[in-house]
């Protein structure tokens, strides 16, 4: 114990440090920014002020797990097949949440009828993401092969995303 105390006193260190404290906003008034350093910090930060595109969307998604403890046993073959069956009864006009509550292979989405929410680019799988967003609302995709199995998806709603001019932002920019 000693000789540990010991080693620990030797190599402590200390620091000494003197310091201002200025608060900026004591002299908010007194600062002056010109409109070419707003546009210079506007073309720095540009992408803050962007609304990416994204979708709402559903899906069903069937799993292949042929294994003897999977719930659904399906080949990979077989979970095709059924996959495109549902895309059949689908495009004959049957209710795609209830489709999506009885066949769910995923669990996060199976009590609310496959909805997947509102995503941006690069929050899905490149495959899914790629048949989502070329969709338009209401549209309703082929069966998607993926890592994670066969999705057929549905995009319930579309936002285009917007990329502001400056001087639309200029007032929030000065603010920053």
């Amino acid at each position: 114990q000693d000789e540990l105390k010991s080693y620990f006193m030797k190599r402590q260190r200390s620091l000494n440090a003197d310091y201002v404290y200025f608060n900026y906003k004591d002299y908010l008034k007194e600062i002056k920014i010109t409109d070419d350093k707003l546009k210079d910090y506007y073309a720095l930060h540009k992408k803050e002020y962007e609304k990416p595109e994204r979708v709402k969307a559903s899906h069903i998604l069937i799993q292949a797990d042929a294994s003897p403890t999977s719930p659904t046993g399906l080949t990979d073959e077989a979970a095709k097949k059924l996959a495109s069956d549902l895309l059949a009864r689908l495009k004959a006009g049957e209710d795609f949440t209830a489709l999506a509550k009885k066949y769910p292979a995923d669990p996060g989405s199976r009590s609310k009828g496959g909805d997947l929410d509102w995503f941006s680019k690069g929050a899905m799988v490149p495959e899914f993401e790629k048949a989502a967003f070329a969709l338009k609302k209401d549209g309703l995709s082929d069966v998607v092969k993926t890592q994670f199995g066969y999705h057929i998806i549905k995009v319930t709603g579309r936002d285009e995303g917007f990329s502001p001019t400056f001087d639309k932002v200029k007032d929030k920019v000065l603010a920053e």
